[in-house]
Parts: C-alpha cells; structure tokens; sequence
C-alpha cells in the first residue's frame, strides 16, 4: 500500500498549507504547525497549488531574496557581494567561506526567474558538482518549488529551466548552452575544461563565475586568471577568518598544525610555493616515473 502523506493525515494540515500560501517558508511553516520538515517539503512537493503564492513573487525578487528565502539566513557580507554581482565573476577564496551555498542559491535564482534556462556547476569530479546541486535542491524544497527531475546530477523544474551538474572535463561540459556556468573548485580543473566551459555562454551572452582555493603557483588557468583578470571581469577574495560561520578558535589550530605555506593555501586564499613542510610536492614527471616503475617491477 501506497504510504499516506503525514501532512495530509495530520491536523496541522490546515494551519500549515495556510502559513504557505501566505508566503511563510515551508521549515518554518513545519515548526510553528508541529510537522517534521521532511514530511512538510514532500507535502509541499506533491501538492502543485502550493508553489503559486511563492512563485508569484519571482518576478521582483533580487538573488539576495532568492538565497534568504532558499536558505533560512541573511548570507555572509561577501556572500551578498557574490550574489549581487553581474558578468564575470572570479572568485579566490579560503576554505568554507559559503561560496558553494552562494553558487546554489544564484543558480536557484536563475531557474527560476527565467524559464526554460540551464545553469550549469562545473568542479574536477562529478561528486564535487553534486554537492551546490545537493544544496540547491534543498532551497528549491524550501520554495516549494516541484522538480520534475530529480537525480543526482539533474534537477528540471516546472518552468523548464534546469541546474545541471557537470564532471571537469572538456568531453564532459560540450554540447549545453547556459544562462549561468559556475566553475568551482577550479584551481584543479584542467585548461582544457576551462576552454569548453566558456563556449557554453556564448550564445546565451550569460555569465562565468570561477572559483576555487588557490592551488600551486604558476599552475594553471585559475592562477592565470588571478594574476591577469581580465578588465570586463569582477573579482571577489575571501579568507576563511572572513567567514563568520568559522570558529577562530579552529583556525588558530589549523594554523600550529599545518605548515605556513600551506595554511596560507587552505584558508588565506594565497597561492601555493608547491612545498609543504620543505618538501616538494608531486610533479606530472614524478608522478608519471613512479607508474613506470610499479610496471617495471
């Protein structure tokens, strides 16, 4: 047997479906009326009248709104610097500085203020990707929103639009047009990729946002860009004691644990010298002779 809605067999049905349609978030909407959250966000996902009061309100809504509404909090200082930029962003950061809830809330704002559009996250692996998917599906639950399609690296919405995520590789991201492409992670996703990546705006004059941690010196298309912005593009640099969701008391341990040239890696967005603790970290070559020898032996 099919198992019954828990929202639609409880007596908070009522009070709940009413605080919704009247705009209030479904978590909040769950707590005042007594539903666990989960059962509110299938309820609320099931029962398309629901989504009409918030859908109405896309229109006049700024990223900022999307990303409160989403997510259940004012974002960081930077966070609503990210989200109220326009064109090119780049974006040099420390670690869990809140640019991957940033990037999903922008991509949730996207979809849903312009139908049928693609915005698409591009990281070094398809488990990366998934993650500001993972993120993004739970803001659009909060909105009510009904995803037609829903999988790990594919959520399709009512209006068409989609939130695609994408592996870093240049075979991987061909063959798709997007409104928004956000490339995270980059320091460790190839040129190549960077290359394919960018075609899938061009048509659709939207927007590239790159972002990452730094990683080595001198390597790649990430440190390229940092060093030579170009002129049309915006530039965002966020270190992790930025970050109000940071414990200082975390950082300062990080900072006795770690070696300086990598603590200044991880958390103050500044490029690596390729050592750690005076030894050099693995080259292509490096790498490349030690398969030799596992072979050899």
């Amino acid at each position: 047997m099919p198992r019954m809605c828990a929202v639609c067999s409880s007596g908070d049905r009522a009070a709940f479906e009413a605080a919704v349609a009247g705009g209030q978030s479904v978590r909040s909407a769950a707590l005042a009326s007594g539903l666990r959250r989960d059962a509110a966000y299938r309820h609320t996902r099931n029962h398309k009248r629901l989504e009409t009061p918030r859908l109405a309100a896309v229109p006049s809504w700024t990223p900022v709104d999307t990303f409160r509404a989403a997510f259940g909090h004012e974002p960081m200082p930077h966070q609503v610097t990210y989200l109220e930029s326009s064109g090119h962003l780049l974006v040099r950061k420390g670690r869990q500085v809140g640019m991957t809830e940033a990037a999903a809330g922008l991509a949730i704002h996207v979809v849903r203020a312009t139908p049928g559009s693609l915005a698409a996250v591009i990281s070094p692996s398809l488990r990366q990707s998934t993650e500001v998917a993972t993120r993004a599906r739970l803001g659009l639950w909060e909105l009510g929103e009904r995803l037609v399609q829903d999988s790990a690296s594919l959520l399709r919405l009512a209006n068409g639009s989609r939130i695609l995520s994408l592996p870093g590789s240049a075979r991987g991201v061909r063959g798709y047009a997007a409104q928004l492409v956000v490339i995270d992670e980059a320091a460790w996703v190839d040129d190549e990729t960077f290359v394919a990546a960018r075609a899938l705006v061009a048509a659709t004059r939207g927007r590239l946002i790159v972002q990452s941690t730094p990683g080595v010196a001198g390597v790649g298309f990430f440190y390229g860009l940092c060093t030579n912005t170009p002129e049309d593009w915006s530039t965002i640099v966020v270190r992790s004691d930025e970050a109000s969701i940071i414990d200082p008391a975390f950082l300062e341990r990080e900072r006795r644990e770690m070696s300086a040239d990598l603590f200044s890696q991880e958390y103050q967005a500044e490029f690596g010298t390729g050592a750690v603790g005076g030894v050099g970290l693995f080259t292509v070559e490096s790498i490349d002779k030690m398969f030799a020898e596992k072979e050899n032996s």
